[in-house]
């Protein structure tokens, strides 16, 4: 008798097993500590640009894990999942980005936005990371959230200053990521076949 073959179940390992890669969190770790390097330089305008690391996340995997692992398309609910995430991670960056643009307004709204910003950031950043780990069911994010509000506390507490704030969150993920893909590389080797 043949057992119960559970295809959900099977997407949603193949799809965790898919990001044990740590390519996500190699790319994310190196362009926060990258946009740090560019606030302390005062080359911050260039800021907007360094986000098109994320095009290297696809042709990283191209090459690095699909043919390792192969190449899965995605059910409905899975695109769907992954679709409410990138929305939540929109609609957060877009509210962090609204308040610098309020903060350049009126006084009253400039000195509070002073005062808690990196409160707002911080709690943002955190729940971009658990939500995150909540859809795509990657508990490593929901970690990286109470290290985001750890980081932020102690930036708070210290003085440490946002640039840095940021540098310490992207090597904690940087490394994360470097970690997981030599593991990922030494437990999937090429199988031979081309992707």
């Amino acid at each position: 008798m043949k057992p119960d073959l559970n295809l959900t179940h099977l997407e949603k390992k193949t799809f965790v097993t898919s990001h044990e890669d740590g390519i996500v969190d190699i790319v994310v770790g190196f362009t926060l500590i990258l946009t740090g390097i560019l606030m302390l330089s005062d080359l911050i305008a260039m800021g907007g640009m360094i986000w098109l690391f994320a095009l290297f996340i696809k042709p990283l995997k191209k090459k690095i894990t699909y043919p390792r692992i192969g190449y899965v398309k995605f059910s409905r609910p899975q695109v769907t999942r992954i679709t409410k995430m990138l929305s939540y991670f929109m609609v957060f960056g877009t509210v962090v980005f609204l308040m610098f643009t309020i903060s350049l307004m009126g006084q009253s709204m400039r000195t509070f936005l002073r005062e808690y910003m990196l409160i707002i950031v911080g709690v943002s950043f955190a729940l971009m990371a658990f939500l995150g780990g909540m859809l795509s069911r990657i508990k490593r994010w929901n970690y990286y959230a109470i290290l985001i509000l750890l980081v932020f506390i102690l930036e708070l507490k210290m003085n440490l200053g946002f640039p840095y704030a940021l540098m310490i969150l992207g090597a904690a993920m940087f490394s994360t990521g470097m970690t997981l893909l030599i593991k990922f590389i030494r437990k999937y080797p090429v199988t031979g076949r081309d992707v």
